[in-house]
């Protein structure tokens, strides 16, 4: 069979512009997860600054235990690793070096959830050594919450809380900060709901300050919760602040665009979680996933239409939504 130099040519042509737009398309994709950031369990003397053990700062913690609480260990290990998944790898080389994760967490002789290091690039979270504290989507919540407060402060320029501010209504004053606010007891914990929503807030703890104002939208934003969206689309002042919020991230990393987060996942809450028994058939009909206790950490992944028999109760199940 004769083949002209013609086809030999085109084919060969072809095959160049096969090659060539497949790394392209290889080059388009993008990295996300924390291949840069190191979590921290161990007791690190020098995990604070020195200026900060001396009062009126007077941070102290206490770790997690590596054996008692080896479970925990893991189930924090896996959450922070699909939380920073949501981010750019770049993003994330340039923005946050390391997070401590610790038993108990203290300033100016307040216990709190969380605090950030702008200048090191650090978080600090607390977790309380009980395995259904670092389940849900409260605690998962907290860590982008710190990581707002620590990209604010190193990115200020990107963002106007003056601005921020105006948008509120001209009768609203904010409270004295958040720390004052888990003092007195009147907010922190709470939850994200629609009373706040529709007065252009996340939660109640959104009100003690512009600052707390904003890491609490950014939590809503990275949620993935169809609700707040609706809200978002639905109550002015809200949507005016998630916006701003979108533009900053955007900023910061261009792959972070206003559909990406409208599509995010949502998160479990682990007060919805039913109660399986040792031999019950979970059905993944949209495919999930299976942490399994035990160090190193294991996660198995459950094609949609699968199943898994429930064996451990310190597993944790996470079934996909219809549709997702």
């Amino acid at each position: 069979m004769r083949t002209s130099k013609f086809c030999i040519l085109y084919g060969l042509a072809a095959f160049l512009l096969l090659s060539l737009s497949k790394v392209s398309a290889l080059d388009d994709v993008p990295a996300w997860g924390n291949a840069s950031v190191a979590i921290k369990f161990e007791e690190d003397p020098k995990m604070f600054p020195d200026v900060w053990l001396k009062p009126p700062m007077s941070a102290r913690s206490v770790a997690l235990d590596a054996v008692g609480d080896s479970d925990e260990i893991v189930r924090v290990q896996n959450f922070l690793h699909e939380e920073l998944a949501k981010y750019p790898q770049d993003m994330l080389k340039a923005n946050l070096h390391d997070i401590y994760v610790v038993r108990e967490l203290a300033y100016e002789n307040t216990n709190v959830g969380g605090f950030t290091w702008a200048e090191s690039k650090r978080i600090y979270l607390q977790s309380e050594g009980s395995g259904r504290v670092s389940m849900g989507g409260h605690w998962r919540s907290g860590f982008h919450h710190e990581f707002a407060h620590l990209l604010a402060a190193n990115h200020s320029s990107l963002l106007s809380m003056s601005q921020w501010q105006k948008l509120n209504p001209p009768t609203f004053q904010y409270g004295n900060g958040g720390l004052e606010s888990i003092r007195l007891g009147t907010a922190g914990t709470e939850l994200p709901d629609i009373t706040s929503w529709k007065q252009g807030f996340a939660r109640l703890y959104g009100m003690s300050g512009p600052r707390e104002d904003f890491a609490c939208l950014c939590e809503s934003v990275f949620s993935g919760d169809p609700q707040f969206w609706q809200a978002v689309d639905q109550y002015d002042v809200l949507g005016k602040k998630v916006r701003m919020i979108m533009a900053f991230y955007h900023s910061l990393n261009k792959r972070l665009t206003e559909p990406y987060f409208r599509h995010l996942q949502p998160y479990t809450d682990p007060d919805a979680l039913p109660n399986y028994n040792i031999g019950d058939v979970i059905l993944f009909p949209a495919g999930g996933t299976v942490y399994l206790s035990g160090t190193p950490a294991r996660r198995v992944s459950i094609p949609p239409g699968g199943s898994y028999i429930y064996s451990d109760p310190l597993v944790v199940i996470v079934i996909n939504p219809p549709g997702k």
